[in-house]
């Protein structure tokens, strides 16, 4: 059973918009990391598409991701609501069409560098990371 009390260390933010035929792989990607101290916050943005059940499905089965479902506002409005309930001490943004590979290489990078904000993966997908200033986490 998850302990409500402990926040996670990373909170990872993923807008969604028409993005039925790869948002899939993009769960699952963060799901198969090796550092499991995460929340995932999928933001529905309004997708006329089938994204938003899907995002749905899979929290049902996994208590540390969340889904928004709102109004189309482009992915600036949909990562700021998801900011709004971050709970984790950083924060990381990731594409719904891209998937991940990084949880292990950041969290070991930001927690002997914590001031790190920023690398560019080799893929080309940049990945911001840093301090959460909502986080009330004080460990």
């Amino acid at each position: 059973m998850k302990n409500r009390n402990k926040l996670p260390l990373v909170s990872i933010i993923v807008p969604v918009y028409k993005a039925e035929a790869y948002v899939a792989t993009c769960i699952e990607s963060i799901q198969a990391q090796t550092c499991t101290d995460w929340e995932l916050i999928l933001v529905d943005d309004g997708s006329p598409d089938n994204s938003g059940q899907i995002c749905d499905n899979y929290a049902f089965g996994d208590e540390r991701i969340t889904v928004i479902h709102k109004m189309n506002g482009g992915v600036s409005a949909a990562r700021n609501d998801a900011l709004k309930i971050a709970k984790g001490k950083y924060l990381s943004f990731v594409d719904s069409d891209d998937y991940a590979t990084f949880l292990r290489f950041i969290t070991g990078s930001l927690l002997r560098v914590p001031d790190i904000t920023r690398w560019q993966l080799r893929t080309g997908v940049a990945l911001v990371a840093g301090l959460n200033p909502t986080s009330h986490d004080t460990s």
